[in-house]
């Protein structure tokens, strides 16, 4: 549908950019987003996405996150945001796998937990329904953001990257990390929505809050991966 009036002047910071204009505005208030996690990454990106007018922003909590209870009045907030987008929330335990995902239709996943347990749901999920998975990740003062499609060959699933299985001592979300990761994220969503491309899909950029220092990791493949190996083959 074409933009109002108050849309045009809602979002015109972001449709005088050639990679945006009307039709890519337009684009985004018709995509809807799968959002895992309610900690500050995921309150931050919620409200990028927002912001930003994509239309439906499908939220789960995943369990470990302590604000879950807050959830709706976290959603109101978004919302208040602005009134273009719509915030569907539910719960999302340990035990989740496909089901719930493949009934929304989400155009993608943007997962921020750090529950080892989810995150290897959450990837399940992207590689069986052939969804992009983008990834915010912050513990303490070390941030992670990338994108992964695992289900495509040649091609890294989340589970291939060993960062988020290693380590096993549960940090507290930093503020500071998450306020840089959760926009970081949502730009690479953004531009998936949009179709723009230019993805280095499969690398990891590493952002260390004490150094304030930015690096890439880029991530292999992995042949005996549990989540993708098969995929993408042919298989």
């Amino acid at each position: 549908m074409p933009l109002s009036e108050p849309q045009i002047e809602r979002y015109s910071r972001q449709i005088i950019l050639p990679e945006i204009g009307g039709r890519g505005q337009e684009r985004l208030l018709q995509s809807r987003v799968a959002l895992v996690g309610a900690g500050a990454m995921g309150y931050s990106a919620a409200l990028y996405l927002a912001a930003a007018g994509v239309g439906e922003i499908d939220w789960y909590a995943a369990e470990e996150a302590s604000s879950s209870s807050r959830l709706p009045q976290l959603r109101d907030e978004v919302t208040d945001l602005n009134p273009d987008v719509s915030v569907r929330i539910a719960g999302l335990d340990a035990g989740a796998r496909s089901t719930e995902f493949a009934r929304i239709g989400a155009d993608l996943l943007l997962s921020t937990t750090t529950n080892p347990v989810i995150l290897a749901a959450v990837n399940a999920v992207a590689v069986e329904h052939n969804l992009s998975l983008v990834v915010g990740y912050v513990r303490g003062m070390l941030g992670w953001t990338g994108a992964f499609v695992g289900q495509e060959e040649g091609y890294p699933c989340l589970r291939c990257w060993e960062v988020p299985w290693k380590i096993t001592e549960h940090f507290a979300e930093e503020p500071a990390t998450a306020g840089v990761i959760a926009p970081m994220a949502v730009l690479i969503a953004l531009k998936m929505l949009l179709g723009l491309g230019g993805h280095r899909w499969g690398t990891v950029l590493q952002y260390d809050g004490e150094t304030s220092r930015m690096t890439d990791h880029p991530v292999a493949k992995r042949p005996d991966c549990s989540a993708c190996a098969l995929s993408g083959t042919g298989s």
